[in-house]
């Protein structure tokens, strides 16, 4: 986790997002932004107070993410990557939503048909779209798919040392 925050806090584009003023808050009986607020707070911490007299602890944000998954609340060993997943897509869910309620909805095409899901700041930064070809080798026939993507996996080749 620790990783994953380190990175997170100093991603461009992200850090400066979450240090930006926030946002208005929801409207009045809409769920608000736990895990972005959380998120927000965590990376104010971090660049705002100077040198800190003691630790950083992200308490409240693993707290914030243990609600929605409750994987992270058993203080276990967990998987920095899937973590990271699950905060990127916490967060633009909760931006989608305070984006819907909002003025800045765009359309947004994802695997090739149009949808009005507003883009949000991670999408701008973290999301992609993986197409495929498949050709068949009897007919000649292509059949191509969309992907959308937040994070993509990639092997890390060996190299021989010399």
């Amino acid at each position: 986790l620790n990783s994953v925050l380190q990175n997170v806090a100093a991603s461009p584009g992200l850090r400066e997002f979450l240090l930006a003023p926030e946002p208005a808050p929801p409207p009045e009986g809409e769920t608000g932004a736990e895990l972005s607020t959380a998120l927000r707070r965590f990376v104010r911490r971090l660049h705002c107070a100077g040198a800190a007299a003691e630790p950083i602890r992200p308490v409240e944000l693993l707290q914030a993410v243990s609600r929605r998954h409750a994987i992270y609340g058993r203080k276990a060993q967990q998987d920095a990557h899937e973590m990271l997943r699950q905060l990127l897509e916490g967060v633009r869910t909760e931006e989608a939503a305070r984006l819907k309620s909002g003025a800045r909805e765009a359309t947004t095409k994802v695997s090739g048909e149009a949808t009005t899901e507003p883009r949000t700041f991670i999408d701008d930064l973290f999301s992609g779209e993986l197409r495929s070809t498949v050709v068949c080798l009897t007919c000649g026939a292509v059949s191509c798919s969309h992907e959308p993507f937040l994070d993509l996996s990639l092997p890390i080749p060996r190299t021989k040392m010399a």
